[in-house]
Formats: structure tokens, sequence, C-alpha cells
């Protein structure tokens, strides 16, 4: 009934008592154009836009699971699940996955193009007047998010057998997280969704989720979906930042309990006076045996929490404490919101207990109205993890950026073998007015890879531009080698040393992503004449 009345509602906020005006409206978001520019407003295309939802590949099964337990079964290993589709067995259709702004996620066949299957989350249904899926198609629309969070797809072993799962989210089109069966996308049907997910702390599902196998009690092992809250949560929530933990399995019968399908971590930290959210998690095996450990995320409040993962679920917790109150393992700088997931690694000098990882991240925020105009200085950090807790900016050693099209960097030493008292990581303080860190860093070799943006002040325009930055993870300073063509001759070589970051006039840039030996970014700048981003890409040193 909530949905057929999402059709049924009018431009002015009414119900249709004509259902066949409601079934129109259903057909035009399928795709029918006979009421276009009569009843419906008119659209350049079918196909709604596509703005932060990347597209996701999937082909034959290729993640490389053990063929062991707890992953699977010994009757059921991984490879067999991978055999199904490898010669001479029929390989399953390619398929590219991502959510659109037109209220659906869609799969296209990756080689023709065409369209395998849609799906619309039920929590997008609304009667108001600009939401619900009665507004696509309101004359007077203006755009808005709908399905607007990329993706995520793993194999994973439940119900005695291995699927593929992709778990979705709508980021700034509401507050819901689903599930999808796709391990056979030729055959996709109503059957094939396994559950969606809404609870009164889940804000808005900008959280991009990660899918990992945890340990749930004594040798009892289960797939999970880890996923920040996001931001501003539902008036009946608390306002604080949380990770939530999915069991795969746990609403497959249509309920979600607490404690049993699902788990929440409560930092404490936020309220209903100042709402905070976590953001996108990085979920670490640090003993690398396959299995979650930890997970570390930032909040709105410029705190990185670390969370701990490695016993049963009744041991799960925020890894450290004042008392018995969660604390962080670092606390930013005042206005220095955390939105984008950090990249953790293994200290690369250092020996000691677990955990002993670096965590990279910056900060910034840049989703709602007035971010732009924000211009408080913003960092990027690298922070030691090794049983410290509340750490600040002064307990590490900064590295200086010199402003300009082409950037250098001071190569400060940080001491992580002092005693007593070693430095606890490293920070670079962004020079440019309103720059900020807002996609995920990338850590190759030993440079960490991380793209800033400072966008135009003004809110009624788009762009500006950002910096490509690269350096090395472990102090924050200037590689060893060269890790772009700064002078433009088109070779990578000693030419071009001591260059850590070049600007990126094709817009705001992307996340850096890499194939081969390039180094590719989009930009949401457009070229005349196209449709589409400018990219950048250069061969690494």
């Amino acid at each position: 009934t909530a949905q057929k009345n999402d059709l049924r509602t009018n431009p002015s906020g009414g119900l249709d008592t004509d259902d066949d005006t409601a079934k129109e409206r259903l057909a035009f978001i399928k795709g029918d154009r006979s009421e276009e520019g009569k009843k419906f407003r008119k659209r350049s295309s079918v196909l709604g836009d596509f703005v932060h939802s990347n597209p996701v590949y999937v082909g034959p099964p290729e993640i490389g699971w053990p063929d062991e337990e707890p992953f699977g079964t010994t009757a059921k290993p991984y490879s067999s699940f991978v055999a199904q589709y490898q010669d001479p067995n029929p390989a399953r259709d390619e398929v590219l996955y991502i959510g659109s702004n037109d209220g659906m996620l869609h799969g296209f066949n990756a080689t023709t193009g065409d369209e395998v299957m849609a799906y619309i989350p039920s929590s997008l249904f609304s009667t108001s007047t600009s939401e619900g899926l009665h507004y696509l198609s309101d004359p007077n629309y203006l755009h808005r998010y709908y399905v607007d969070l990329a993706p995520t797809i793993s194999d994973v072993f439940y119900s005695d057998s291995w699927k593929t799962i992709l778990i979705g989210g709508l980021r700034a089109g509401g507050r819901g997280v689903f599930a999808l069966d796709v391990t056979n996308p030729s055959s996709f049907s109503a059957s094939n969704v396994l559950w969606e997910f809404t609870d009164n702390d889940l804000g808005h599902t900008f959280s991009q989720p990660e899918i990992a196998l945890v340990k749930t009690a004594s040798n009892t092992y289960k797939w999970a979906a880890i996923f920040g809250n996001g931001y501003n949560d539902n008036p009946g929530g608390d306002g604080m930042a949380k990770l939530f933990i999915l069991l795969i399995e746990g609403g497959l019968d249509g309920t979600w309990t607490l404690g049993t399908d699902y788990f929440v971590i409560t930092t404490e930290a936020g309220g209903t006076a100042d709402r905070n959210g976590l953001s996108s998690p990085s979920v670490v095996d640090v003993d690398q045996d396959g299995i979650a450990d930890r997970v570390y995320a930032g909040d709105l409040e410029g705190n990185m929490w670390a969370f701990d993962l490695s016993g049963a679920t009744t041991q799960w917790k925020v890894a450290y404490k004042n008392g018995n109150t969660p604390a962080p393992l670092f606390s930013a700088n005042a206005n220095q919101p955390i939105t984008a997931a950090p990249v953790v690694v293994k200290h690369p000098s250092v020996t000691g207990s677990a955990p002993n990882a670096l965590v990279l991240f910056g900060t910034g925020k840049y989703f709602e109205n007035g971010d732009p105009a924000i211009t408080d200085d913003q960092s990027f950090y690298g922070i030691w993890d090794h049983g410290e807790k509340n750490l600040t900016q002064s307990d590490l050693i900064q590295q200086t950026i010199t402003d300009g099209s082409l950037r250098t960097i001071t190569d400060n030493a940080v001491d992580y073998s002092a005693s007593p008292n070693p430095d606890d990581g490293w920070y670079i303080n962004l020079p440019a007015t309103g720059e900020r860190v807002v996609t995920n860093p990338m850590v190759r070799g030993d440079i960490v890879y991380f793209n800033t943006s400072i966008p135009e002040t003004n809110p009624c325009e788009y762009g500006g531009y950002g910096m490509l930055m690269s350096v090395d993870y472990s102090n924050g300073g200037t590689p060893d080698q060269a890790v772009f063509d700064s002078n433009g001759d088109g070779v990578i070589d000693s030419d071009d040393l001591n260059y850590v970051g070049v600007k990126f006039n094709g817009g705001l840039p992307s996340a850096p992503n890499f194939l081969g030996d390039y180094r590719y970014v989009t930009g949401t700048k457009t070229a005349t004449g196209s449709t589409t981003g400018i990219g950048y890409d250069a061969t690494l040193g």
C-alpha cells in the first residue's frame, strides 16, 4: 500500500484516485516516454544520472578464498564454486552494477550494455511532495539523490553454498542498506533480494560497506557487512557515531534481532544536540588468517576510532577506553571532520605486537550545501596504532608543503623507536584555502596517494580544482623515487625528483585508481561538447 500510494502522489501532494495515472507513472519510471512533456516531465534520458556511485564489475569468481574451513566447508570449497564458471562450464554473464538517481540499482551486461536487472529499494518510497518515486515524474522536478552509493560485492558462504552478493546503500538518497544475490545475473528475480535494513541510529548511508568473515563465537565464523552509521540519523536515534555489523544470513528470515542478527558498537561520541556519524570503515586482518580483527573509521568530530573484533561477538568493542568510556585512537584538530575511509598498512620499519599499523587518512567534508564555503584548515595524517590512545597533532611530526601548481614537501624524520616516548606518526597541513580530502587514499609500494579538493566557494557554482598528492607513507615526506612527470618531458626520471603534488585542472578529482603502471583520476569538469569527465593519468616511477 505504501508503494502504491507513492505512485499515486501527484505534484500538489494529494493522492490520485485514478490508478491509471499511477500505472502510467510507474511505466514512466521504467522507461516509457509516451507521457513525457504531457503529464510528466521531459527527460534527456530514461536512465538517471550517476554521481557518486561508481560502476563495479563482476565476472567469474576470482577472489581466491582459501579451500578450508571456515571459508566454506571441506565438501564445498571455494575452488568448486570457481570451477562452476570455468571451461568447459559456461561462464556467467559479466555485469556492471551501479546505483542511479532514477531510483534504481542497475545491472548492465558488460559486453552488450543491455540492462539485465534493476532494483528499487523500498526505503525510497515516500508520499512527501519532493521525495519518492513519484517525484521523478514531476514536471517541476529538481535533482535529488536516490541510489547514490557504489555497491560492494564479494563471494561469501552461507546456507551451505557459495554466493556472490551485492551490498548497496543510498548515500544522500536515504537511510537504508540492502543485499542482493547476484550469483546468476541472467536469472535475477525478486527471490534474489536477500534483505533490506534500516535502524533509528542509521543515518544517510554515506558509509561504504565492507564484507568480511568475522568470528562470532568459539570456532564459529560468519560473513558480515560492516559499515558506519552515516550522517544525520533518524530523529529516534541518539546522534552518536556507531559501527554496524550485519550478518549476511541475519536478515534472510525477514526480521532483524539486535545481538543475534546484527551488532552495533557505539563510540558514545555525539548526541541529539550535535549529531555525529561514523564514516566509511577499513577492515583489517591483523594476523593474516583471513578473519577480520580490527576496524578503523573516522567521524564528523574528527576522531579516528579503532574497533576490536578479534574475539566473539560479546567481546566486540571500541579498542580503547578512558575508564568505561570509549576513547579514540586519535583526535584531529577542531573542525576537521573525517569523511573518507582510511587506508591501513603494517608499519614498515618497526616490529612489535599487534596491531602495529599506520592509519593514513585526510580530513574535510563536501556533501552539505554550505560545505564549499568552509575554509577551516584541513590535514592529512599518518597515525601509528601501537597501543596508545587519545593521540593528537602534538604527538606527531609535521611535514610542510610548498603551495603552487607543483608541490614539494619537507622530509623530517619520524623516530618510531625513541625511548620512552616515540613519535606516534606524522601530519601535513594542507596549504590552499578551502583544501580538503574527501576521497579515499591508496597505498602502492611505499607511497600513499591522496587527492585533495579545492571547491568553488560560491555554493551556486560547480567545480574547482584539486591536487594529486603522493608522499612516503612512513613519514609523510618526499619519496625516494620520482612519482610523476613534473616537467612534462614524457619521462619520469631523476629530473622529477622531490615533487610530491601536481595541480589537477579537470575539476574536483576522484580518488586515485591504478591499472598496471598508470594512475587514473577522473574529474568533475566536462570538456566542450562532451558529457564525460576529463581524466588524468600518469605513468608511475
